[in-house]
């Protein structure tokens, strides 16, 4: 794993995303806000494709929040592991997640 920081535009969406519901966008707003300030408490997860760009792998709503606050730059986390437990890592994340969100 390797921490790097990126322009927030240049990640692009995994499309094996499994969170298939439409992004909410007062929720995104709210993120975007309490991101700017406090900053990014958890680094995106990301893969390296062969081409050097950077997919998302996790966090594809911080990566939309952090557009939102008009950041030029945020941490990402480049990881090396397996591809294959990408679906399970972007899984388990949602699953995490999901207690902290409101109804």
């Amino acid at each position: 794993m390797e921490l790097r920081v990126v322009d927030p535009k240049t990640l692009l969406d995994n499309p094996q995303n499994p969170r298939t519901s439409a992004p909410n966008v007062e929720a995104d707003r709210r993120l975007a806000h309490n991101i700017k300030v406090v900053g990014l408490l958890h680094a995106p997860l990301v893969r390296e494709l062969p081409d050097g760009q950077l997919m998302i792998v996790a966090g594809h709503r911080r990566r939309r929040a952090c557009v939102l606050a008009k950041m030029r730059e945020m941490h990402v986390i480049v990881t090396s592991a397996d591809e294959k437990l990408d679906g399970l890592a972007a899984g388990s994340e949602n699953i995490i997640r999901e207690a902290m969100t409101q109804s």
